[in-house]
């Protein structure tokens, strides 16, 4: 009997450390295995929102000979010397700099040297923004006309971004036009910008 809980007690031992080296094995062989990374969920960026235009008013002005289309919304606050026009979001109060919804200034500015409209507005905004980049800038023709787009990287923390167009005019000038979009509904404002901008005619 005694041989037997010898013999019993042996296998039992042998069974822990074949056991124990197994895990050692194990932890060794894992150590250096580093687990993949999760990969991010990518948020899709959300398509552009369908507007209504039907109703929308026309804007024309014969000096400059160009017209566009706007929401009933907007408020015009000024035609000279400049053209100022704001479509109020609900958070919008009368607080300098702060701006809910949509704000569209027009101007008219002399092209220097046949500078185009693309070579005019990049350098105007190269002159107060240092971090200005081509990139950003995009250029289209319409009815004969250069269209000149510069699209301001939206940051989110900030209260409002900027898009700015020039457009080819007569008598060697050039029309700027700059959309400012509050912080709210982004998107949005973003649909009714581009509508505007789509609409934008020369008239005789």
């Amino acid at each position: 009997m005694i041989k037997q809980n010898s013999g019993n007690v042996m296998i039992a031992v042998l069974a822990v450390g074949l056991l124990i080296g197994v895990g050692v094995w194990y932890v060794i062989t894992q150590r250096d295995v580093v687990s993949p990374e999760p990969t991010p969920a990518v948020t899709p960026t959300p398509s552009e929102i369908a507007i209504d235009t039907s109703d929308w008013k026309t804007y024309t002005n014969d000096e400059l000979g160009v017209s566009f289309t706007y929401p009933p919304q907007v408020e015009l606050i000024s035609e000279f010397p400049d053209l100022k026009m704001i479509l109020d979001g609900p958070e919008q109060f009368d607080s300098p700099g702060f701006l809910d919804g949509l704000f569209i200034m027009m101007s008219e500015s002399t092209a220097e040297n046949g500078e185009t409209p693309a070579d005019y507005l990049f350098n105007e905004i190269e002159n107060t923004y240092s971090e200005a980049s081509r990139n950003q800038l995009s250029v289209d023709n319409k009815n004969g006309r250069e269209f000149a787009i510069y699209r301001f990287q939206p940051v989110l923390d900030e209260f409002s971004h900027s898009v700015s167009v020039a457009i080819e005019s007569d008598n060697n000038s050039i029309l700027n036009f700059i959309f400012s979009i509050g912080r709210n509904d982004r998107s949005y404002y973003d649909s009714i910008r581009n509508s505007i901008i789509d609409s934008i005619e020369f008239v005789e």
